[in-house]
Order: structure tokens, then sequence, then C-alpha cells
């Protein structure tokens, strides 16, 4: 959260073209990071269909566990968990990324 907040007041304050240009690449790293985990169900370098997107795919299994019993549950549960795993990661990357920014800055 911190990180967040000093990188937000930062951007709130860019009047130098090379800071604003780092900026732009820190917020184009986020997408790469957050995007494909909020809304990507396929893995990496696979096509998700061009169809509209509910966000959390991977998680939206976990709605229907109540429903599910034997060999389907299990699946459905491995699918949830990694869900929380590809979520976890991609804002651990996101974090990383704004707290290299903010080094750099230091």
């Amino acid at each position: 959260d911190a990180a967040l907040d000093a990188f937000v007041e930062v951007v709130n304050d860019v009047d130098d073209d090379g800071v604003a240009a780092d900026v732009e690449d820190v917020q184009v790293r986020l997408g790469n990071c957050l995007i494909p985990a909020l809304y990507m169900e396929s893995p990496a370098h696979e096509h998700d269909p061009a169809l509209p997107h509910e966000p959390l795919p991977y998680l939206r299994v976990a709605e229907s566990l109540p429903d599910r019993t034997g060999a389907r549950a299990g699946f459905a549960r491995t699918k949830a968990v990694r869900g929380v795993s590809k979520l976890a990661h991609g804002v651990e990357e996101a974090a990383d990324a704004v707290e290299a920014f903010l080094d750099d800055r230091a």
C-alpha cells in the first residue's frame, strides 16, 4: 500500500519528461501483470476467445463448488486454487514493478 501511494504521488507530480516516460513504462508493466491475471483464462501465449469476459475467470469456478461432487468438485477446486495463485503472482509482479521504480528514484 505504501509503495502504491508513493507511486501515485510521483504520477500526480510528474513534470519531467524522463520521469513521465519511466512512469509510463511502469504503467505498461502493471497492465501486463494485472490484465492477464484479472481477465485471461487461457495460459500465457495462448488466445482467449474474442468474446466478452467476466473478471477473474479462474475464480468464477468457485461459485459452482457447492453444486459439484466427486471428481468434478476436485477439478473445480484445483482450478480455483490455480486461479488464486495466478492472481497472487500478477499482484506480486505488479508490486515488484512499483517498488523497483521507487528504488530507482531513491
